[in-house]
């Protein structure tokens, strides 16, 4: 997926050196800046997800994937395999307008100047790679949990006091959900069921659901 946004990066590049038009010079100034803004998101929101769990055997830890069936196809940012949990999709977001997360998940972001637009909820993207996700591996004889979050670089200015369920700082990502766990009775006798079951995975399956 880099490759293709690397790609696409240098032929706008190249297009913008080339046009002699102002008005298109300034629409192919504005989407090399999403894109630069969207690269830099995920590259350090990849870093701090490896910071804590690169070194672990708990987790295998991919980044930048495109997924395909017959009929959809799916671009996740991270996505995360634990041996008890399952998998964990990760959407970052990183942009330099404000942004105010509404109570259906929708975002508005505010650059300022009157100059402001509406975001879908990116949850209910992820919802969508999920079922894709789930059609993969049922090619393959498997099932297994899959939960989506959507992480904001540290600097993106949020203007809601408090996050809403499933969305995240980068910085504090990882944590937050390791406390969330270990305050959820049900998640936790899941877990334990799962091991007294034998249905915990091992280092060795993991790995081989992250290769496949």
């Amino acid at each position: 997926i880099i490759y293709i946004y690397l790609t696409y990066y240098f032929n706008l590049k190249n297009l913008l050196n080339l046009s002699q038009n102002e008005n298109q010079r300034i629409l192919i100034r504005k989407e090399l800046s999403k894109l630069e803004t969207g690269l830099k998101g995920e590259k350090d929101t990849a870093y701090f997800i490896d910071f804590k769990l690169s070194d672990s055997d708990n987790y295998v830890v991919l980044h930048d994937l495109r997924f395909e069936t017959e009929k959809f196809s799916a671009q996740i940012d991270h996505l995360l395999i634990n041996k008890a949990i399952g998998i964990i999709l990760v959407e970052t977001k990183n942009t330099k307008a404000k942004v105010t997360i509404n109570d259906d998940g929708t975002m508005l972001y505010d650059y300022g100047n009157g100059t402001s637009y509406n975001q879908a909820n990116p949850l209910e993207q992820s919802k969508r790679h999920e079922q894709i996700l789930h059609e993969i591996l049922e090619k393959y004889n498997m099932k297994m949990h899959i939960e989506s979050y959507v992480v904001f670089l540290p600097d993106v200015v949020i203007t809601n006091k408090e996050l809403p369920k499933y969305f995240y700082r980068a910085d504090s990502f990882y944590d937050s959900i390791v406390n969330n766990f270990q305050k959820s009775p049900m998640k936790i006798l899941g877990v334990a069921a799962k091991l007294i079951t034998n249905q915990i995975l091992t280092t060795r399956e993991i790995q081989n659901i992250g290769n496949i």
